[in-house]
């Protein structure tokens, strides 16, 4: 295994782990402060928490059929970490049902491209003999994230101001993971 499939390999477990770890368990989390601060209804509520796995759905076999035919590389950056980046950016912003519906949707169109995209950039880069190895590694790193969202996520949204600047806070870092697999991933 060379150290650019390792450095590959630490970039996609960083986003499984903030992105479809921390960030999807403290939704979670915060659902109910949320849904009272923007004074959601429960019709609303209920919208907003089905349109993540809505996303996930509708992009997966749109992800499959484009990592087969495009760069797996250039694929992950612009549709896992930039689209999950600015979905949560709308999540932090938004106060309107709708742009929030959006930016949930968003996060879960993410979601099926990061499944699609990591399992395809796992298979170019390791040997079949570290290829589980590589997926268990960044599979597992998904509900380590969740565990810190769910045990850590009100002690950390205390100390960044609210639940809205959480959010902001985790799309800047998802800009800096995306400027980082630019200059360290290689196609």
């Amino acid at each position: 295994t060379t150290r650019q499939a390792l450095t590959m390999l630490i970039m996609i477990s960083i986003a499984a782990a903030l992105f479809y770890g921390f960030c999807y368990a403290s939704f979670s989390v915060f659902l109910g402060t949320i849904v009272d601060q923007l004074g959601y209804t429960d019709a609303q509520r209920t919208a907003i928490t089905g349109s993540y796995p809505l996303g996930l759905i509708s992009s997966c076999i749109i992800a499959g059929i484009l990592f087969d035919k495009f760069s797996a590389k250039k694929l992950f950056m612009v549709f896992c970490i930039l689209l999950c980046s600015g979905a949560l950016l709308i999540r932090g912003t938004a106060t309107a049902f709708p742009v929030f519906y959006l930016g949930m949707w968003m996060f879960g169109v993410s979601w099926g491209f990061q499944g699609v995209g990591a399992n395809k950039l796992m298979g170019l880069w390791f040997s079949r003999k570290g290829l589980n190895n590589a997926n268990a590694l960044w599979t597992a790193c998904s509900p380590i994230g969740q565990l810190i969202g769910f045990n850590f996520g009100y002690m950390i949204v205390t100390n960044v101001g609210g639940w809205q600047n959480l959010y902001k806070i985790t799309s800047v870092l998802g800009i800096a993971l995306f400027v980082l697999f630019i200059f360290l991933v290689k196609e």
